[in-house]
């Protein structure tokens, strides 16, 4: 999309990045803490103040990790669909 964009407003397209960019921005001071000179102690997890909804799992890290079951459900639906085109037509 950013391709096509720049060929037909490279204005435009620079400005909704420079947008992008600056949306990333925050005052909040770095974090400093980080294993890079010494190992981290404590716990692990991956901590934020997200405003918004965030989920534990989804969708696409179940059929990620179980992709025999992805295929099976896709298969499924599939299957459904097809009936029910089926028996539409016949009715």
């Amino acid at each position: 999309m950013f391709t096509a964009m720049e060929k037909l407003a490279p204005a435009l397209a620079d400005r909704q990045k420079m947008s992008a960019f600056e949306a990333q921005q925050s005052d909040r001071p770095p974090h400093r803490e980080g294993a890079l000179y010494q190992p981290v102690s404590g716990d692990l997890a991956v901590r934020g103040n997200y405003p918004g909804r965030v989920r534990k799992t989804s969708l696409y890290t179940r059929g990620s990790l179980h992709p025999m079951a992805a295929v099976m459900s896709v298969a499924a639906v599939g299957v459904g669909i097809a009936m029910a085109i089926r028996q539409g037509r016949s009715s």
